[in-house]
C-alpha cells in the first residue's frame, strides 16, 4: 500500500511514478523490474521511491489492484444476474477486452508473473472489494449454491479465478482465439458447477 505521501502527491506526478511502474511492469518480468529504472524514469530519485512505496512488492500490488478496480468496476452491470458463474464469465470478457490496448503488455506480465498464491491475493482483494459493495449483490445468488459457510465460498471463488487466469493466459498470450478461449473457460466453469462424475 502507498504511504499517505503518494496520495498527498499532486494528480500529475503520481501519474508519472506510476506510468513509469506500469511501463517496467510490462516489459520485463517481475524479478527483472528495478526500483532504480522505475525511479528514474518517473525523475525521482530512487530514496524517493521509497518515501512513496515500501518496495517493489509494494507498488506491483498498488498495480494490480489498479487493474482489479478497473476489471471490478466495469463488471457491476452484472449485478442484476447475481451469479457467480456468470460473474466470472464477465470478468473473463472484461479482462480479454484489454487486448489490443494500453494495458495488454501489463496484463499478460501479470499472468506471466503470478505464483500460486497470487489467486489467493487477487480473492483478498475480491473481499476487500466485496466491503466496498462491488461484489455483494453476490450474497443473494448464494441461496442457489450448495454452500454451507463462507469458506466454501472463498473455495470457490478461488477455483473460478483460477480458471479465468487459465483462460486469459490462453487468449492473450498463447495465441488461442476468444471464442476457443472462452470455450474453455465455460467448460471448467460446466466442471465445477456439476462434477465430473457420472
Amino acid at each position: 500500500m502507498p504511504t499517505k505521501s503518494f496520495f498527498n502527491l499532486e494528480d500529475e506526478k503520481k501519474n508519472v511514478l506510476l506510468r513509469s511502474a506500469i511501463c517496467e511492469f510490462s516489459l520485463l518480468p517481475y524479478d527483472k523490474v528495478s526500483v532504480f529504472k522505475i525511479a528514474k524514469n518517473a525523475g525521482i530519485s530512487r530514496s524517493a521511491f521509497y518515501y512513496y512505496f515500501k518496495d517493489k512488492e509494494d507498488i506491483y500490488h498498488y498495480i494490480v489492484g489498479l487493474v482489479f478496480e478497473k476489471l471490478a468496476g466495469q463488471l457491476k452491470e452484472t449485478k442484476e444476474q447475481n451469479d457467480v458463474f456468470t460473474l466470472g464469465m464477465a470478468f473473463f470478457t472484461q479482462a480479454a477486452k484489454l487486448k489490443g490496448t494500453e494495458w495488454e503488455a501489463l496484463v499478460q506480465q501479470l499472468i506471466a508473473n503470478m505464483k500460486s498464491n497470487d489467486a489467493a491475493k487477487l480473492l483478498r482483494q475480491m473481499e476487500a472489494c466485496a466491503a466496498q459493495t462491488y461484489f455483494s449483490y453476490l450474497k443473494g445468488g448464494l441461496e442457489n449454491l450448495n454452500i454451507s459457510s463462507e469458506t466454501d465460498f472463498l473455495e470457490l471463488s478461488f477455483l473460478l479465478i483460477s480458471s479465468v487466469i487459465y483462460a486469459l493466459r490462453s487468449y492473450l498470450m498463447e495465441g488461442e482465439s476468444f471464442s476457443a478461449a472462452e470455450g474453455k473457460l465455460e467448460r471448467m466453469f460446466e466442471m465445477i458447477r456439476h462434477g465430473v462424475l457420472k
